[in-house]
């Protein structure tokens, strides 16, 4: 793509690091004409003094914020070793704020070498040095900084706290984050619509089981419930009945045991069906 002239393009997405999220997200981009360009990790600088050319004053921040660090390192380290936590921190300090100037003037290079299209930054996590960095050249040209989580399969995403994401949304404009609650909801709409259509238009449908898992009358977080309320919202006349929760159930027991049912759709398989019994033609264990 980056053999192609750029009067091709009205549209571009600068990327400065790869994850599985972001690869999926600049590939959808490519397939609707967006051009995408990797900004490269480094690159090399002129022996320039990074802190005059920028008129940072590493002495007059580290004044500044001396009293509140050295107040903290006292609660946690012996006396004897606070002179020597505090020089390593000055030191720790020079070099992040020397990464994010560093930063901060590569990126200013790329930003203003091309003003033709609309662009916008999609970087791995915003909330480290470099992506501070980015954010802020990014809000002082006006372009969108959008960022993603980091590792989002979904043994990983699980993880996730919710102070990284936090800081990461701060930063950016725009966050990408895996949802655990996509695959749910997925594999819910494929039921769905299986269901739905072997229901068609029959008249006495049961559909069996509204709770969690069966035997428990807990309904947080139930696939079957959510299911069955969509069921219910394009077929009014379904009979939904759980003997363990009845808060749902629009069919009594008695009429239960005396109708004769099209279609029993079981989605919670309580013990319940073991020792009653249910009329039916048609049975689907979900």
């Amino acid at each position: 793509m980056d053999k192609l002239p750029n009067w091709m393009f009205t549209k571009e997405i600068l990327v400065s690091s790869e994850n599985e999220l972001n690869i999926e997200t600049v590939s959808s981009l490519t397939l609707h004409g967006v051009k995408i360009s990797q900004v490269p990790q480094s690159e090399p600088v002129s022996n320039i003094n990074i802190f005059e050319a920028s008129g940072t004053n590493i002495e007059e921040i580290y004044n500044v914020v001396f009293p509140i660090v050295q107040k903290i390192v006292k609660e946690w380290v012996v006396p004897p070793i606070v002179g020597t936590t505090m020089s390593l921190f000055k030191i720790h300090m020079k070099e992040q704020i020397k990464q994010y100037k560093l930063s901060v003037y590569r990126w200013e290079r790329v930003v203003v070498s091309n003003t033709n299209t609309k662009r916008a930054v999609l970087v791995n996590v915003s909330s480290s040095t470099k992506g501070f960095a980015i954010s802020y050249v990014c809000r002082k040209n006006g372009l969108p900084l959008i960022s993603s989580q980091h590792g989002v399969t979904l043994e990983i995403s699980k993880e996730h706290g919710r102070i990284p994401i936090t800081f990461n949304n701060t930063a950016s404009d725009i966050l990408l984050s895996y949802n655990s609650k996509i695959i749910n909801l997925k594999k819910e709409n494929k039921i769905f619509n299986k269901i739905n259509k072997i229901i068609g238009k029959k008249k006495n449908t049961l559909l069996f089981g509204v709770t969690y898992k069966e035997n428990v009358d807990d309904i947080r977080n139930s696939p079957a419930l959510n299911i069955i309320k969509k069921i219910r919202k394009v077929n009014t006349k379904v009979n939904i009945f759980d003997p363990i929760n009845d808060n749902f159930n629009n069919i009594n027991i008695k009429d239960l045991r005396e109708k004769k049912f099209d279609l029993l759709v079981v989605f919670v398989n309580h013990d319940w069906l073991k020792k009653n019994s249910i009329n039916y033609k048609k049975k689907i264990i979900l």
